[in-house]
């Protein structure tokens, strides 16, 4: 028997369109959409793709992710407004200064990406109290940075506050990790109310709650007590959003085993706007549901079920 060897089977988002269109018979064998039609198939496939996120975690959107924590600082930005530049950090070189006291711009190198960019920030006493950074149109700003005075120029390398890229959706678990120890601190995620109600929200300490707000395009993480010292990084168990359907050539952010429902989903999405029979709409939306269900059904994680004693007797 012969084997192919491949299992890299995937669509694009063009084949997925052209393949939603002949479910719906409005496109034949060999045939290829307008512009329009892919134009308006392309903003439903993304509304689509948009709405499964409200029906659970994929697997494959758990990330992890983590960032430090700054002294006196309880409000940490996830997203596009985050402050994670590149991870190796930000260099700033600066030979006019000096170390001195006061107000500067200076150009920053982004470590990453090699785009320059600009660096505003002031020093008190030898250390960088404020830092604004603009690198390829990415806003950051962080305290607590140590200033040093290296040969040739001072150069500085910038922690980010928070979290740049996607906003994280949802978080699954939480924890914050003692950089020196290893030491890990399990945090509780409270809502909205339960924040509001803490009653001096400047506690300082080591902090074992946390509350997170996704907002649109910035999440917020905020943290109680308020951290007292460097030293410490909030690590979390996140649900990251499904990347858009840009071009024509754009993989599916989803497992291969997810193509079938992609097809039909977005094929139930089209019937209507398309004007297709009443029989032809509930047979394609029959099987969108099952297809769709099958996946979450797939994707959800296995794990063991513990039964404990209630002490209270209940």
């Amino acid at each position: 028997m012969a084997l192919s060897g491949v299992t890299t089977f995937t669509m694009t988002r063009n084949d997925c369109i052209k393949a939603a269109l002949r479910v719906l018979r409005e496109l034949g064998a060999g045939g290829v959409p307008t512009i329009e039609d892919y134009e308006n198939c392309n903003q439903a496939l993304n509304i689509v793709l948009k709405s499964w996120q409200m029906r659970g975690i994929p697997l494959w959107k758990l990330v992890e992710i983590s960032f430090p924590l700054f002294p006196a600082t309880a409000l940490y930005p996830l997203g596009l407004a985050g402050g994670s530049i590149v991870d190796a950090g930000i260099t700033i070189v600066n030979p006019g200064s000096g170390g001195t006291d006061g107000t500067w711009v200076e150009p920053v190198l982004d470590t990453g990406s090699g785009v320059d960019g600009e660096v505003e920030y002031r020093i008190d006493g030898g250390i960088i109290t404020f830092v604004t950074v603009t690198v390829a149109g990415s806003n950051y700003s962080s305290p607590w940075v140590q200033f040093t005075n290296a040969a040739g120029g001072d150069e500085v390398t910038i922690v980010p506050l928070g979290r740049g890229g996607a906003r994280p959706l949802k978080f699954r678990d939480a924890w914050i990790r003692d950089d020196a120890t290893g030491q890990d601190t399990p945090q509780l995620q409270v809502a909205r109310q339960d924040y509001n109600q803490f009653g001096y929200k400047a506690q300082t300490g080591v902090p074992n709650q946390y509350w997170y707000d996704p907002q649109l395009g910035t999440g917020i993480v905020t943290v109680y007590p308020v951290p007292t010292a460097l030293g410490r990084t909030f690590y979390g168990i996140v649900q990251m959003p499904i990347q858009d359907m840009v071009t024509a050539t754009d993989n599916f952010d989803l497992p291969q085993e997810w193509l079938q429902a992609i097809k039909w989903g977005l094929a139930d999405e089209l019937s209507l706007e398309y004007g297709c029979p009443a029989d032809v709409r509930g047979e394609v939306a029959a099987k969108a549901a099952k297809f769709v269900d099958d996946c979450f059904g797939y994707s959800l994680e296995e794990s063991s079920v513990y039964f404990t004693v209630d002490p209270t007797g209940r």
